[in-house]
């Protein structure tokens, strides 16, 4: 099996929203990394709980959250 970084998460997702890839595609994505993550920090699980959660009604994130918070996260951990 796959095993994911931290930056490993951060590379893919961002690639994926500046590709336009849809909301269902992000969170599946999410769940796919998380599932197969390395030690990630809670941070790092927590943002991909709301990632998985963009398909939920009532729960929006655009594509400039989500960059704002990749970046949040890469800044904070891999400067």
């Amino acid at each position: 099996m796959i095993r994911y970084s931290e930056q490993d998460f951060i590379n893919e997702i961002r690639s994926m929203v500046s590709n336009n890839a849809s909301e269902q595609e992000i969170s599946y994505r999410a769940l796919e990394l998380m599932n197969s993550s390395i030690d990630w920090r809670e941070e790092f699980r927590d943002f991909a709980l709301d990632l998985i959660s963009i398909i939920e009604p009532g729960f929006y994130m655009t594509n400039d959250e989500i960059l704002e918070n990749l970046n949040l996260l890469d800044k904070k951990y891999y400067p």
